[in-house]
This record gives structure tokens, C-alpha cells and sequence, in this order.
């Protein structure tokens, strides 16, 4: 069996990558990513290039009405994630009643335009370190624009577990060898 060291991204990542398209509202973003059981996604333009990535965290916050200022990494890509106040308002949260957040904000509007991306012959433990430095659930496996694949943090956790699981070696029974 290959030690963990020696696998690389295109061993581990799930294929095909769900993709969103950056004009889709938030009621339909969360519903294919709840309907997928994925956390997160990248976002697509109209061409089918990836240009963001964004995730139920993003979302959230969104509906929260919490804004980001331009530029500022969200959701999984920062350190600080929003505090509640004593008066059971969100920091930054509007006193206006908007519309139907839902359906009129698009995944475009509130995405992080940062895409972390890796090789497919990149090593995994190249792949842990880059998400436990940038502090993210997920890295996507690409060439030249094109997504291959991705890997998240629950994929790193389960193939490591199985992978302990099948190098324990079996325990004799006590008393020696059965008859």
C-alpha cells in the first residue's frame, strides 16, 4: 500500500466539482449545496470559468446582514467570524427590513474571488499544509483553468482514518493460538 506521503491530489479529490453560477440567487446556491451535502463550491461566470468560491458560512453571514468590505476574505478564509451583541442584533446588521434577500442577492455579489487551487501531482501532505495555513475546508484540483477536482477537510480526515485503520495489525487472541 502507498504511504499518505506519496499520494497526490488526483488520488484523493472527488470528481465532478459542483459548480454554481455566479447569478444564482442564495435560495438556490444553499439548496444544491444542502442537496449535495458539500459545504462549499466554486462559482462559475457565464463562460464556465471559475472566479470565486463560495460557501454556506457566506451565506449566512449574508442573510445575518453583516457586510464584508471589498477585498476581505469571508466565510472560511478569515480568522474572525461574526459576534453576536447583547441586544440579539449581528454586528453590522441593518435596522431596515430589505426584501427577499433569497432571491434577489447572488451567489456573484457575495463569493470570495479567491480560488485556492493545486496541481493534480500535488502531494497531500502539501494539500493539508496549504489548508491548515490559509485556514480553509476545501482546495480545488485543477490545470490551466480548468477544475478537476476538489478535496476538503472531511476528505483529508477520512482517508487518513482509513488508512490507520488498514496498517493495524490483528491482535492474536489471548491464550495463545485457538484449536
Amino acid at each position: 500500500m502507498k504511504r499518505w506521503t506519496d499520494w497526490k491530489a488526483e488520488d484523493l479529490m472527488s470528481s465532478p466539482v459542483t459548480v454554481l453560477g455566479a447569478g444564482a440567487n442564495l435560495r438556490d446556491a444553499a439548496r444544491t449545496l444542502t442537496e449535495e451535502g458539500i459545504s462549499g463550491a466554486p462559482v462559475v461566470n457565464q463562460a464556465g470559468e471559475p472566479v470565486g468560491v463560495v460557501s454556506l458560512f457566506d451565506i449566512v453571514t449574508q442573510l445575518a446582514g453583516l457586510e464584508r468590505p471589498a477585498g476581505k476574505p469571508s466565510g472560511f478564509y478569515s480568522y474572525e467570524y461574526p459576534s453576536f451583541e447583547e441586544n440579539d442584533r449581528w454586528e453590522g446588521e441593518s435596522a431596515e427590513e430589505g426584501g427577499d434577500t433569497l432571491s434577489e442577492v447572488t451567489i456573484g455579489e457575495i463569493m470570495t474571488p479567491d480560488i485556492i487551487q493545486v496541481a493534480p501531482e500535488t502531494k497531500i501532505p502539501e494539500v493539508a499544509e496549504t489548508m491548515w495555513r490559509r485556514h480553509i475546508h476545501r482546495v480545488f484540483v485543477g490545470r490551466g483553468g480548468k477544475l478537476l477536482g476538489v478535496i476538503s477537510s472531511m476528505d483529508l480526515m477520512i482517508a487518513l482514518t482509513a488508512l490507520e485503520i488498514s496498517e493495524r495489525k490483528p491482535r492474536r487472541a489471548r491464550g495463545g493460538q485457538g484449536k
